[in-house]
Parts: structure tokens; C-alpha cells; sequence
């Protein structure tokens, strides 16, 4: 009963997102340790200026390797239109601002080229 209540809330959780957003939450969660445990907030997503690459950051919340949750702490996942993968960042370095400039940098140098 509780695994049918957590995938109804899941579903509904998704529902509203994007494919390519839940592409890269998939992406966040493959890097757990109980990937079922997620629980995202604060989702924030934007595209690059010419709308070849996307970046989602928001704050994650899961169990480690004992059970007990590790706190909300941010993250940040890049994914190329252009290319598969999506490149997945949850450590401290894990800031937003930063993430979107490098997207920005890097689709401004595909045009140089």
C-alpha cells in the first residue's frame, strides 16, 4: 500500500514536468545511493539563450547508505539538445549562476567554430 501511495505521488510530481526535465531528474537519481528516496524542491529550469542546452538546478533531499536522510543540499544537471547524457553536479560546488554561464559559454563557442 505505502510503494502504490509513493508511486501515485511520483506520478503526480511528474506530471507536470517536462520530458527533458524528467530526463534529467532520472539523471540526479541514478547518482543515489536510494534513488527512490528523492525528494526535489526549489526546481528551477531554464534553456540557453540559442535553446540548445538546458540547465535544471534545485535542492535534493535523500537517504545515504544508513537510511537516514542527508539534508537538502543543491544540485545542478546540464543537458545538450545537440548530444546524449546529461551531466549531473551535487557537490558543493553546485551553483546554478555557474552552470548557466558555462551553458551560455559553451553554445556561443559552438557558433565560433
Amino acid at each position: 500500500m505505502r510503494m502504490l501511495a509513493f508511486v501515485s505521488f511520483l506520478a503526480l510530481m511528474l506530471a507536470g514536468c517536462n520530458s527533458s526535465e524528467k530526463q534529467m531528474l532520472e539523471a540526479v537519481r541514478s547518482k543515489l545511493k536510494d534513488p527512490d528516496s528523492a525528494k526535489f524542491t526549489q526546481l528551477d529550469m531554464k534553456a540557453t539563450s540559442d535553446g540548445t542546452m538546458e540547465v535544471l538546478c534545485g535542492m535534493l533531499n535523500a537517504k545515504n547508505s544508513y537510511g537516514g536522510y542527508i539534508g537538502a543540499r543543491s544540485f545542478t544537471a546540464t543537458k545538450s539538445k545537440r548530444e546524449e547524457g546529461v551531466f549531473v553536479n551535487m557537490d558543493e560546488s553546485a551553483d546554478c549562476a555557474k552552470a548557466r554561464q558555462i551553458a551560455e559559454t559553451v553554445t556561443q563557442n559552438r557558433g565560433k567554430r
